[in-house]
């Protein structure tokens, strides 16, 4: 993963990508949603869509009232989780 440094220019925050293999610095000065873009480049490895219709209908599909149950629990609890980082 790419490690960089906080520069401070005239009480405005950049960034430089550096090395510390080479102990150099690479590349231009990057804004903070520069550097989000980059680093979510890096860690991102798939997009996953969800089609909450979809879900609910398989839901509905499963036969034990039980399971059906702890499914329909996980799923409200993540939306709850979801919600929180909105």
């Amino acid at each position: 993963m790419r490690k960089y440094h906080r520069v401070v220019l005239e009480g405005k925050d950049y960034y430089r990508q550096y090395d510390e293999t080479l102990d150099c610095y690479e590349g231009e000065l990057l804004t903070e949603e520069d550097v989000i873009e980059q680093v979510l480049e890096d860690v991102v490895q798939d997009v996953i869509h969800v089609d909450r219709s979809r879900v609910q209908r398989s839901i509905k599909n499963i036969m034990d009232e039980d399971d059906r149950l702890v499914i329909q629990s996980y799923v409200e609890y993540l939306e709850r989780v979801v919600e929180l980082f909105e």
